[in-house]
């Protein structure tokens, strides 16, 4: 009896151990999980702005039209007068444009090479994006035909259709940026933003288990009988009531949150995002966005999914230590170790 009577008391204290150190942990995963669930959108905004660089967008399209319209001033072209209806003839003399040509690389290079490549990507190139796209299409296709110096009749053409296509793309400038509203805007992310206020109160749950613990401890110190076993109380069978409710409501809400993960994980393959190009699955979109565009991957959803995840292994963890709980108390009640003497009386 005495080895059994050590061996319970063991359990218990590990049990107790158990219980402390899986609520700690789960404050910690919270508190990781929270900050990118409540700046998703602003985060999503932040990788369209900066990252795919749209905030630039217009900043660099002017400085493309503004390059082109000097580098046609060379050849006694006025852009804005000519190039809407400019047609291929002779013209006398050549130029030399290379600091215009130079500045027009350097603005696709920080900009409009990104957002032309989201543009006409297979999910977030939207019919909206499309124009944008075909603009930045043809102005990369009169760049590469350019050189430093040229005849004025063969530079003029390219730079119209450059002066041409950066005038349309600042024309764009707000309905790529009424799509990307809707991108960020979506039902889902919303949602997000408007339930991530509620989720305060996940720091709760692991103190569900705490106060079963301690309802347990107190049926321990009354020597762990029943009022229906010889030498039990009333005391110890009510200490049994909280801790069944609380044990409960901790097996329940750990169960539901590891399920959720579970069914997300696996569901994931079946969830359509009906406002993309393509309608692509969201399992396919967060592979595509980690594969392509790994640094918007980075700011938008890394930490979220990273977070997401570590909330439901902290929930396993809570859900596999309830677990260990129940199975002690049932030990403990079986087996009465205690049975001769409770640890009150003693």
């Amino acid at each position: 009896m005495a080895v059994m009577r050590a061996a319970s008391t063991c359990c218990f204290f590990v049990c107790w151990l158990l219980v402390v150190a899986s609520a700690l942990m789960y404050h910690v995963v919270v508190a990781r999980l929270l900050p990118p669930l409540q700046d998703l959108p602003t985060n999503i905004a932040t990788g369209f702005d900066d990252v795919f660089r749209f905030a630039y967008m217009t900043r660099d399209a002017q400085t493309v039209k503004d390059s082109a319209a000097s580098a046609l001033s060379k050849c006694n072209v006025v852009a804005s007068a000519a190039c809407p209806s400019y047609q291929m003839r002779p013209v006398p003399g050549e130029s030399n444009t290379t600091d215009e040509r130079n500045a027009i690389v350097t603005a696709f290079r920080e900009s409009l090479a990104t957002v032309q490549r989201v543009a006409d990507d297979e999910y977030f190139g939207t019919a909206e994006l499309q124009k944008t796209a075909q603009e930045l299409a043809n102005m990369t296709a009169s760049i590469a035909q350019l050189s430093d110096t040229m005849p004025c009749s063969d530079s003029n053409v390219l730079y119209c259709n450059i002066y041409k296509a950066g005038e349309t793309v600042i024309s764009e400038v707000a309905s790529v940026r009424a799509e990307m509203d809707r991108f960020r805007d979506s039902p889902a992310v919303d949602n997000f933003e408007e339930q991530s206020s509620w989720l305060l109160v996940l720091h709760a749950l692991p103190w569900l288990l705490v106060v079963a613990m301690l309802s347990l401890s107190i049926f321990w110190c009354q020597g762990g009988l029943c009022c229906c076993q010889a030498g039990g109380s009333v005391y110890a069978w009510c200490s049994l009531l909280p801790f069944v409710v609380f044990w409960l409501l901790t097996f329940i809400l750990m169960f539901v949150v590891v399920a959720a993960g579970v069914v997300l994980k696996v569901g994931s393959g079946d969830v359509v995002l009906d406002q993309l190009r393509g309608r692509p699955t969201l399992a396919q979109l967060v592979e595509h966005i980690e594969t392509k565009f790994p640094d918007f991957y980075n700011v938008a959803i890394a930490d979220l999914i990273s977070a997401f995840k570590a909330w439901v292994g902290a929930s396993a963890i809570m859900l596999a230590v309830s677990v260990v709980v129940l199975l002690h108390s049932c030990c403990l009640c079986c087996a009465r170790p205690y049975r001769k003497t409770g640890l009150v009386e003693s």
